[in-house]
């Protein structure tokens, strides 16, 4: 299942930012939640902007 490794990659201090990132908004596309529903890319500051508790929620 590709979603807990999403997961790991989010929390992963050792990945580049950027991977992080990427990581995080793949688990919005692997639980399906619509675009409308997921934070702006653009304005989105990482981490500061993870929510943390739904990263968890693929563990």
């Amino acid at each position: 299942m590709v979603s807990p490794e999403l997961a790991r990659a989010v929390a992963d201090v050792d990945q580049p930012e950027r991977v992080r990132k990427a990581a995080y908004f793949g688990l919005f596309e692997v639980r399906g939640i619509p675009i409308r529903s997921r934070p702006d890319p653009a304005a989105f500051r990482f981490p500061q902007g993870v929510d943390w508790e739904f990263v968890k929620t693929f563990g």
